[in-house]
């Protein structure tokens, strides 16, 4: 179960990145036909009349071997996620907006592991601010994971809480006089086991240094920026101050975040493909 809980907050954070279309080669659609180019390798998308994604097919040797497929609301917002691999759906993902169609207040993410059905439930407030991520495995609520905001709507708290809604572990940000935050002080069963400070230049965060509870480092983060101000690639030291590995972020002609690739020893390892639709796919190299 707590593996589980974890992998429902990773997919929340990927979930959660900026995202937006690459420039990829695809077909013109409509809404009661597909058509899309011939592709060998690599990812074709399927756009309605609308120009809304209904489908995004990764090919490899010319051959299909996985699909995510779209569904909307009338309002135009995306209801349904579907993720398919050999013919068969592995992942659902469906969602619920306020009353302006437009507000995320809830989403349901449904899935099998280790045969096990397993769903992972999100909750918003009316901001479209994530208050609560539950999971449950063969309908057992499993622990879950809650969220308070200050009055800037950064996060103040956060906790994990195991099935009996017990206290695992929580996290209490700390402020700068401008509402940046400056620090996060992580305790596990009510003692302190780490923390990290933020640092910033030019009004952008520059790095985020992290510690134990006895003040020794344990690693660094640096940020670095394109000419548009927008992070072009995070820098990963170890506590002797050795870039260990880096996160490279690519950004299309618009200037949409679509691709992060992270490489270790020089070398490519994995990444992921951002839509505009707020779902990430993960690949390796």
């Amino acid at each position: 179960m707590q593996r589980n809980i974890q992998r429902a907050l990773a997919a929340l954070l990927c979930l959660s990145c900026l995202i937006g279309l690459p420039a990829c080669k695809s077909g013109s659609n409509n809404q009661s036909g597909k058509e899309t180019d011939a592709v060998t390798d690599g990812t074709a998308y399927e756009y309605s009349a609308g120009g809304k994604v209904l489908s995004a097919i990764t090919y490899e040797g010319g051959a299909e071997v996985s699909r995510i497929e779209y569904d909307y609301w009338p309002s135009g917002s995306v209801q349904t996620i579907t993720f398919i691999e050999e013919g068969k759906p592995v992942e659902t993902w469906n969602y619920i907006y306020g009353d302006d169609g437009v507000t995320l207040r809830s989403r349901a993410r449904s899935y099998t592991e280790n045969e096990v059905s397993c769903s992972d439930i999100y909750e918003y407030d009316e901001f479209g601010k994530l208050q609560k991520l539950s999971t449950y495995e063969d309908n057992v609520y499993c622990g879950s994971f809650q969220y308070t905001y200050n009055e800037n709507g950064e996060i103040s708290y956060s906790c994990q809480m195991d099935a009996n809604d017990d206290v695992i572990n929580y996290t209490e940000y700390a402020f700068n006089d401008d509402g940046t935050t400056h620090a996060g002080y992580y305790y596990e069963y009510g003692s302190l086991a780490r923390y990290w400070i933020n640092t910033y230049e030019n009004d952008v965060i520059a790095s985020v240094t992290f510690y134990t509870s006895k003040d020794a480092v344990l690693s660094e983060t640096k940020y670095e920026y394109n000419s548009d101000n927008k992070v072009s690639r995070m820098l990963f030291y170890d506590a002797e101050g050795t870039m260990v590995s880096y996160m490279e972020s690519l950004y299309n002609d618009a200037g949409i975040h679509y691709k992060d690739i992270y490489y270790k020893d020089g070398q490519p390892v994995y990444g992921y493909n951002y839509t505009e639709e707020g779902i990430s796919t993960y690949f390796e190299y």
